[in-house]
């Protein structure tokens, strides 16, 4: 069933589809609705048949009520967290899922964390000022980073204890700078040597990249710090991925870019508290709508509760909100602060126009689905560092050590120093 392309005979090369006479046109298809469908991301359409519950105050805040013990952190399912999310307005939960980045908003009935998230495959790019604090060892400016390795050199390692350790050395680090959300770890699987972003990557083997990245996710979440792996979704090229449309069989992306994230994310594994979603499409369907990935396979085959984000979503004709909304994405990445409303462009919201309050509140299932999508974000929120957590300086035995030492040095080199003057000075005096 193979036909080989021998050098001897061109006649067996492939059909020329930029040949126009020979070029597929998709409205000979059979499957053109369809296709264009997925195309224009209407993979969910709003619907006005069902009107949704307006939130309500019930007078619980986020974190603060005493039933927020064990049970509740470790079940998303418990019913504390549809109690809370059910506080939400239709206008904030709507918006609150197709408007993030940068930072969270905050929920007027909730009264979440206020969280700021950060960049860095390698670690937090962004620092810490501690000038003047207890941390600072002279009076001037003094800025704390950490942003050391590149993924492909911890891969070469091959050791995932390794890759733990430097996980716990990222989360312990997150902890020092007070900064708990990061976008990190990139666990896409490489495609070629000339991909601008292989550094970010871990390997071209989708078991290496499954053991090293559920280590060091796993190594970060044992401090409570968010770390999101990108991206998600068969991520095949850096040059222009937005829009691609990427063609495989569903063992193919299993096998290959998932199976990269798996272990990561499964919360028995790496228990990874996000994930960003890559830009390009999976066929035709944008990564970001992809009910079969995120719902099916991330959310309950894998058990993933926490946080899905997409990449930069600057073009709102192929991020579809509620498109977003019905695939549990938790988070849009607009870069823009407190602007969980869609009401607030004169009643309508600022990127998608045709979103109101009314026109939403007339889907019942959208609206209760933002509001589950929210309860996620919550859920990582208090099970991560952010909630409940004070930093603490400590010092350990061998820096204590080392600064004995430096003492004592400092002391026997004056005490030497003095005695070298004394015996080449009073010889001197003697023999005068």
């Amino acid at each position: 069933t193979v036909t080989y392309m021998p050098r001897q005979n061109w006649e067996t090369f492939p059909v020329d589809y930029t040949d126009s006479s020979r070029a597929f046109k998709l409205g000979d298809s059979a499957k053109k609705d369809e296709w264009l469908k997925q195309l224009r991301g209407q993979q969910y359409e709003i619907r006005a048949d069902q009107t949704a519950t307006e939130g309500k105050d019930l007078g619980m805040r986020f974190g603060v009520e005493a039933a927020l013990g064990d049970e509740v952190l470790a079940n998303v399912d418990d019913q504390y967290w549809s109690d809370l999310v059910s506080e939400i307005t239709i206008d904030q939960a709507v918006g609150g899922v197709i408007h993030g980045g940068s930072q969270t908003d905050i929920y007027t009935n909730v009264e979440n964390p206020i969280v700021s998230q950060n960049e860095g495959v390698s670690g937090f790019t962004t620092g810490l000022d501690v000038t003047g604090s207890a941390w600072a060892t002279k009076n001037d400016s003094t800025t704390f980073k950490f942003n050391v390795h590149s993924q492909t050199l911890i891969a070469t390692s091959f050791d995932p204890e390794l890759a733990l350790e430097w996980g716990e050395v990222e989360g312990n680090s997150g902890l020092f700078l007070g900064r708990y959300d990061l976008w990190g770890t990139g666990l896409t699987q490489r495609r070629t040597p000339y991909n601008g972003r292989n550094y970010e990557y871990i390997s071209e083997d989708s078991m290496l990249a499954n053991r090293i990245g559920a280590k060091i996710l796993r190594g970060c979440a044992n401090y409570g710090i968010i770390n999101g792996p990108k991206h998600l979704g068969a991520n095949d090229q850096e040059h222009k991925r937005a829009g691609i449309n990427e063609f495989m069989t569903e063992q193919k992306l299993r096998e290959g870019d998932l199976r990269c994230f798996q272990a990561a994310l499964e919360p028995k594994d790496g228990g990874g508290l996000a994930v960003m979603i890559a830009f390009n499409r999976i066929g035709s369907t944008n990564a970001c709508h992809s009910v079969g990935v995120i719902n099916n396979i991330l959310r309950y085959e894998w058990g993933f509760k926490g946080i899905v984000s997409t990449d930069m979503a600057t073009n709102p004709y192929y991020f579809i909100a509620e498109a977003m909304v019905m695939s549990s994405v938790t988070q849009v990445a607009d870069f823009a602060q407190n602007d969980n409303s869609i009401s607030a462009n004169n009643g309508v919201d600022k990127t998608w126009a045709y979103l109101s309050v009314e026109t939403v509140s007339k889907d019942a299932d959208l609206v209760e689905q933002a509001r589950q999508d929210l309860k996620y974000q919550f859920f990582t929120f208090a099970n991560s560092a952010i909630f409940n957590v004070k930093t603490v300086k400590l010092t350990p035995w061998w820096e204590a050590t080392i600064n004995t030492i430096k003492v004592v040095s400092i002391v026997l080199t004056c005490v030497a120093g003095a005695a070298a003057l004394a015996l080449a000075v009073i010889p001197g005096k003697k023999e005068n």
